[in-house]
């Protein structure tokens, strides 16, 4: 069954790559926003930007303090500082690579969350913005693996119930998406290895070390998937 948002959602058909595209000026191809600039894949879409490419980044707490881009102060659950920063930067690609956490592993997401979809999903339209989504596949429940587009979602955590409640308030209310699904993320940006990494390492220097043995990933380096996703938002896929 499909989760509904309270918005207005047109169900569509599952996707791992989805979006409804419309034609862009090439003079304004180069004012990235990225929300969650300062997350471990969020610093990396910054390094692999594109030669030319104007980026702001938003934080919540830990700053970059990088140089070549333009860093401002959001929290995304606030409706006035989300509004403020749209207005001033105005760009015309967005990537949403940012945590939503603690919301999205709580069972009342939706209340948390929605108002500021609602405010991105009516900014977008307006202004004809691009909008990219990195979701996850955890809106699947993992019974079978090798998951596709055809394949019906169904999200047996808070985490994937919630990504997945945002996937189909962008398919039915953002007018130019894309929507990229992932699995887990690793390696290492430019300020270090990602948390379950370190986790690990630190795990096998200190045995005995207690792991799963019947969960199966398809982890997606984070270099890899940065580098990948810089294409398809200027694409016209």
């Amino acid at each position: 069954s499909t989760l509904q948002t309270h918005l207005r959602v047109t169900p569509l058909a599952p996707i791992i790559i989805s979006t409804l595209a419309a034609n862009q000026s090439n003079t304004n191809m180069n004012k990235v926003l990225i929300l969650g600039g300062s997350g471990f894949l969020g610093a990396e879409l910054i390094h692999a930007r594109a030669e030319g490419t104007i980026v702001y980044s938003t934080y919540f707490q830990n700053q970059l303090r990088l140089n070549g881009i333009k860093e401002i102060q959001v929290n995304f659950f606030d409706k006035n500082q989300l509004a403020k920063a749209l207005l001033k930067i105005k760009p015309k690609f967005i990537i949403f690579s940012a945590s939503l956490k603690p919301f999205e592993d709580r069972e009342d997401f939706t209340s948390h969350i929605e108002p500021s979809f609602k405010l991105l999903a009516d900014f977008v339209n307006t202004e004809a913005i691009r909008f990219m989504f990195v979701s996850t596949d955890a809106v699947f429940d993992g019974s079978k693996g090798h998951y596709s587009e055809a394949d019906e979602p169904h999200p047996l955590t808070n985490y994937g119930k919630c990504k997945y409640w945002i996937e189909n308030c962008i398919k039915g209310n953002f007018s130019n998406h894309i929507i990229i699904r992932t699995s887990y993320i690793f390696g290492k940006n430019k300020f270090g290895y990602d948390k379950r990494t370190l986790d690990l390492i630190n795990k096998i220097t200190r045995p005995p070390l207690y792991y799963f043995n019947d969960v199966y990933r398809s982890p997606t380096e984070v270099s890899y998937l940065a580098q990948k996703c810089w294409p398809l938002l200027f694409s016209d896929y």
